[in-house]
């Protein structure tokens, strides 16, 4: 009936609320403890070992006309961010022109993500059973002119910056229309990221090979689509002082 259909969209209202307030707090907490214990904003790690910079200098040295012909969108779960092991954060440290953060448990960041999806040609990385390979989309990446963020005919790549089981929720948020794309046949090894615990922890050996973090599943879905050899180098560069430094903080 009419009347229960009004009560079944109120609960789904009432869920959505109840979730974006939990992210608010959740996001509230880390960012007060960041501060605390004097951590970076950005890079999510202590003032002493801050690696902005290094990352910084790693993409200074490539020119601009090797830069992304596409808008790097990060779908970051709202969980990872603050993590001193995610990576997603490197993409618009190092590539502040063409990168940047929506988190998943923001409303207006979803609703900003989701009109930028929709208004220009837009490929989603994830690997799900209909996804296609990027490759598929080479000639529209190569036939695109942008070179900012902001340009208004951007050719949109968005990339999701979560856990595995985190992800699967991420991607039924997102509109179906939009092509989900892989990077299945050019993962030959195993993540170079030292921090991967979800990899560890798999209770799955044979997918071990297949996990990777986010700034290699970026890398790799550029270097499909034959981007300058240079620009791939320097996402695996940014990946180093991340691996290196949090493993030296759990050390000590």
């Amino acid at each position: 009936s009419y009347v229960s259909s009004i009560d079944a969209f109120d609960h789904i209202d009432t869920k959505l609320t109840k979730f974006y307030d939990n992210a608010a707090c959740n996001i509230e907490k880390k960012r007060s403890s960041l501060v605390t214990k004097n951590k970076c904003i950005s890079c999510y790690l202590s003032s002493t070992m801050c690696i902005c910079s290094q990352v910084k200098d790693f993409f200074s040295t490539i020119p601009s006309s090797c830069h992304p012909k596409a808008s790097i969108d990060v779908f970051m779960h709202y969980k990872e961010w603050g993590r001193a092991s995610n990576t997603g954060k490197l993409l618009p440290i190092g590539l502040p022109d063409h990168s940047k953060i929506y988190m998943y448990g923001r409303k207006p960041d979803y609703e900003l993500l989701v009109d930028k999806l929709t208004s220009s040609p837009s490929v989603i990385l994830y690997p799900s059973d209909s996804s296609i390979p990027i490759t598929d989309f080479q000639s529209l990446y190569n036939n695109n002119n942008n070179n900012n963020y902001n340009h208004n005919n951007d050719f949109n790549i968005c990339v999701i910056d979560s856990t595995w089981s985190q992800s699967q929720a991420m991607d039924r948020c997102l509109p179906r229309h939009i092509p989900r794309v892989n990077i299945n046949n050019f993962i030959s090894s195993p993540s170079l990221f030292l921090n991967r615990r979800q990899v560890l922890a798999d209770d799955n050996p044979s997918n071990v090979g297949m996990k990777i973090s986010t700034v290699e599943a970026l890398a790799l879905a550029l270097k499909a689509l034959d981007v300058d050899r240079r620009l791939v180098d320097g996402l695996y560069q940014a990946l180093k002082p991340v691996s290196y430094t949090h493993l030296r903080a759990h050390e000590t």
